[in-house]
């Protein structure tokens, strides 16, 4: 009795073919993950970043109107509370400004803005934004914060932020509030930075 082997050649060649394809395929997808998230390792909170979120940070803490009644970070702090517990703002951020041209709606501007601008310059921020440390965002947040052309990589990084343990969730308890700062760069990176009180 004789065999046909080029039948059994023909299997054995699709079978390993099979077997290589979902081998690449695999490999593909997980080296396709290892370089995003290599990727956004870099573009997310690296120390360089880092140290430009402290600097303005230290600079809203700082900053005062010009007969040192009134600060900033008070007022800040006062608007997203206020705003938060009488519900008159459906955003859970305050933007701050990072050219001169004025507060206006959601987006407020410190006192001493043209040293301000220079800072923001000099690091090249594209945007700022104040809000609770647990970063409780809602649709309405993001459907604000994207503006004409821009990509989603902003809304992807502040999702990836993890909430703090200490503030509180009930956003209707503002007194034990803590607070953090989110920024945005002009070349795509981000950074965030817990207020610490």
């Amino acid at each position: 009795m004789k065999f046909n082997k080029k039948g059994f050649m023909l299997v054995e060649t699709l079978v390993v073919t099979t077997l290589v394809s979902t081998i690449l395929v695999t490999l593909y997808v997980q080296f396709s993950n290892i370089i995003n998230n290599f990727n956004r390792t870099f573009k997310y909170n690296s120390s360089d970043n880092l140290y430009a979120v402290y600097n303005i940070e230290n600079f809203i803490r700082n900053d005062k109107n010009t007969d040192n009644t009134e600060q900033f970070y008070i007022n800040l702090q006062k608007e997203l509370d206020t705003a938060i517990a009488n519900k008159t703002n459906p955003y859970h951020y305050v933007e701050i400004n990072t050219s001169c041209t004025g507060s206006s709606g959601n987006v407020y501007q410190v006192f001493q803005c043209t040293n301000f601008s220079k800072i923001v310059n000099f690091y090249e921020i594209e945007r700022i934004l104040f809000t609770y440390s647990n970063v409780n965002f809602q649709d309405v947040d993001y459907q604000k914060l994207k503006s004409p052309g821009e990509d989603s990589n902003f809304e992807k990084f502040i999702k990836s932020i993890h909430p703090s343990t200490t503030n509180t969730d009930d956003l209707n308890n503002v007194e034990n509030a803590t607070y953090r700062l989110i920024v945005k760069f002009k070349d795509g990176e981000y950074a965030t930075l817990n207020i610490i009180e």
